[in-house]
């Protein structure tokens, strides 16, 4: 039996064995019942090659003599069905061959006629070639050991690729995801849709340097896309800020008015700290307010900032040192605060814009040094004055 279905397609087989010819007996009122098989008269009528009904899922009685017109129909409908399952089998024969001619021509150095040799050996990919052994392969195809074992090394690396194609495919779908993100979450392990939905956002983002708002969109559209219900956060609640302590400024003490804030803005004094380290004497003799209220603006600015109040009482302008003194000085802090109104903010203030002395203080151009060393240019006169006069 398996020899006459030889070259047919097997889903018919099954199907046809429950098909047997009807014959009748000689007396008329007996039922008709099934034969053995089917008769050489009704083969013929059937219009079917002898050869081919030998192939079909039949049985032939040479013994019957008799025809049936029902077992005629039942051959005809038979042979036709077996010949187009015949028909679409090749043709899907046909195509699964060429599909593997295809994907085997990915491979460099491969000829048609080796990849039609590999087809043959039942290689219809490259997946498929991986797993093959090389030896056995080259017995089957009578084709170099040394040529097989490139196409297998060359087919695991084209696989790769392609799975890491599709990968990257597949990660592009998330919103706001792009190329250099996609590679970057693939080299971190994260090669599926799937695997994205079940990261951690805080930890995920930490690994990558990315955004922890990033990450979280894109984990939330892989869950969308993966059909995984997303877990809705709990709304944060509103920072409230502290806010910091104002520190208390020129203007918090009290009977200071603008002008007067402008003056010392000129000498250089803009914090309670400046001011608290003046000399009021000083700050009086170049702005020409009172020194009482300039010592009580200092009394002031020392309280706001916790300072001990100035128990000395101020000191008054030193006589002009002689010829010999003048030579004695050497040291250019000492010889600024000679200086008539000058105080030790201002003499450090000159000393870091470069003037060491009272001679080139008095040879220095207001203008640049007003700028250097962040004093008003009116009261940078009176002190380059006060030095021409301690030189006469």
């Amino acid at each position: 039996m398996s020899d006459q279905t030889e070259g047919f397609p097997t889903s018919t087989l099954n199907e046809s064995r429950k098909q047997k010819p009807i014959v009748k007996k000689p007396k008329k009122y007996l039922k008709p019942r099934k034969g053995r098989g089917f008769s050489l008269k009704e083969i013929k009528a059937a219009a079917i090659p002898l050869d081919d009904a030998k192939k079909l899922p039949i049985t032939i009685d040479p013994r019957r003599k008799s025809l049936h017109n029902e077992n005629v129909q039942i051959l005809s409908a038979l042979y036709r069905k077996t010949i187009s399952l015949r028909s679409e089998e090749k043709i899907k024969l046909e195509l699964s061959e060429k599909e593997a001619f295809k994907e085997l021509k990915q491979l460099k150095g491969i000829k048609g006629k080796e990849a039609k040799l590999l087809i043959e050996a039942g290689i219809k990919s490259l997946t498929s070639l991986i797993e093959e052994e090389p030896n056995s392969l080259a017995d089957d195809t009578n084709i170099k050991v040394e040529k097989i074992e490139k196409w297998i090394e060359q087919a695991k690396n084209l696989l790769k690729r392609k799975s890491f194609i599709d990968t990257m495919n597949e990660l592009l779908q998330v919103k706001g995801m792009n190329k250099t993100y996609a590679r970057k979450l693939v080299n971190f392990g994260v090669l599926s849709l799937e695997d994205l939905s079940q990261e951690d956002a805080t930890i995920l983002s930490k690994d990558l340097k990315i955004s922890e708002k990033i990450v979280s969109v894109w984990i939330e559209d892989a869950m969308r896309l993966t059909g995984k219900p997303i877990k809705k956060k709990p709304a944060k609640k509103p920072k409230i800020e502290k806010k910091a302590p104002t520190l208390p400024t020129l203007a918090d003490i009290e009977g200071i008015k603008k002008e007067d804030l402008k003056e010392l803005k000129n000498l250089g004094i803009t914090t309670l700290q400046e001011l608290a380290q003046e000399n009021a004497t000083e700050i009086a003799s170049i702005t020409g307010i009172q020194e009482e209220i300039i010592q009580r603006w200092i009394q002031e600015a020392r309280n706001l900032l916790g300072l001990p109040p100035v128990t000395q009482p101020p000191k008054e302008p030193s006589e002009l040192p002689t010829e010999v003194e003048k030579e004695e000085v050497k040291d250019p802090l000492s010889e600024l605060l000679q200086l008539r109104g000058v105080g030790r903010k201002t003499a450090e203030k000159l000393i870091e814009a470069g003037i060491k002395s009272c001679i080139e203080l008095t040879t220095c151009d207001p203008k640049e040094l007003s700028k250097k060393a962040k004093i008003s240019e009116k009261a940078l006169n009176k002190i380059i004055e006060a030095a021409k006069e301690l030189m006469e």
